[in-house]
Parts: C-alpha cells; structure tokens; sequence
C-alpha cells in the first residue's frame, strides 16, 4: 500500500471557509503524512500540485475545476512522483486465475 498527501481545499465553496479550519484537517492529516506516514511509502505529488503562492489551492494546471480534485495533467503528476522502484514486475502466479491474464 502506498500513500499520498491530500489535496488542499482552498477555493472550493463547500469545502473553504474564511478562517481556514476545514484547511486545517487536511493539513493535519499531511503533517502526520510526512512524519510517519503511517509506516507506507507516501508521494509527494500533492507539493508539486499545490499553488506556491496560494498555498491552500491547487495549481491551476492541475485543477479539474472544482478546485480540491485533480484534472488529468494533475493525475499524471501524481503517477509521475510515484517511483517506479516501489513496483516489481513479476509475473501472475499460474494459479492467480483466468479473468486476470
């Protein structure tokens, strides 16, 4: 299993409030992310798809509009930040079942 940091919620209606409380938990969640991570392997595509001046949004080239999801340039970022290494390649067991060959 594999993590990753959450998306910031700045800009969002539902999700944004003027005095950055419904931010705050997402952030909360990022901190114990970066300082454990729960003990799994954790991306950090969310800091490349943040908006280094605003922080609590995303870039605009990664925003599919809605602001706290990711359009597809935003998801190939993702992809991109995840090191191949965590992955091996190795066959299906013989047994692992047809409906996956």
């Amino acid at each position: 299993m594999y993590g990753a940091t959450l998306t910031p919620l700045g800009g969002d209606a539902l999700h944004d409030d003027a005095a950055g409380y419904r931010e705050a938990s997402p952030q909360k969640v990022n901190q114990w992310i970066r300082s454990n991570g729960g003990s799994m392997p954790w991306s950090t595509a969310t800091e490349r798809a943040r908006d280094p001046r605003r922080p609590s949004r995303l870039l605009a080239a990664t925003d599919d509009g809605d602001h706290p999801h990711l359009n597809p340039s935003g998801c190939r970022l993702f992809a991109e930040a995840v090191p191949a290494r965590l992955f091996r390649l190795t066959p299906l067991p013989e047994d692992f079942g047809p409906a996956l060959r």
